[in-house]
């Protein structure tokens, strides 16, 4: 009688340790694949956005955007994701944007009142049509 390895359980082996191989070759073209699609949206032209510069209680959410005004009348666009995970940050509590995942607060400048996140909002580039009052924002 030998003493040793069901001959079950050493099949059982040889199939995970071939799993094992199979998904470490595909590791490269998982690679591949995430740089192709970085590059995609890298090569995306911006979206326009417009907002009317009638918003309401100095802040307006939409389409991944935070509009803000602040007391002196000066106005801030940031991307609504919050720098700790990238939830969408869509309300207002006290007067602070606050992040629905984690709590993270933020100040209407895009500041960090509390984390867990440790960075400010993304603050984006915006123009004022002088005519319409509109904030036109370029977004990728």
């Amino acid at each position: 009688m030998t003493t040793g390895p069901h001959p079950g359980a050493r099949n059982a082996r040889r199939r995970v340790l071939a799993r094992m191989a199979g998904a470490l070759a595909m590791l490269p073209f998982a690679g591949a694949l995430v740089a192709m699609v970085g590059q995609r949206r890298r090569g995306r032209p911006p979206r326009t956005v417009r907002i009317t510069p009638d918003f309401r209680d100095d802040v307006a959410f939409g389409d991944g955007l935070i509009v803000s005004r602040a007391g002196d009348g000066r106005v801030a666009v940031f991307s609504s994701s919050c720098t700790h995970l990238g939830c969408r940050i869509s309300r207002v509590e006290d007067g602070r944007l606050v992040c629905p995942c984690h709590g993270s607060r933020f100040s209407l400048d895009g500041s960090v009142v509390n984390g867990p996140a440790t960075r400010p909002l993304t603050q984006l580039a915006f123009t004022t049509d002088p005519a319409s009052g509109e904030f036109t924002i370029d977004v990728v």
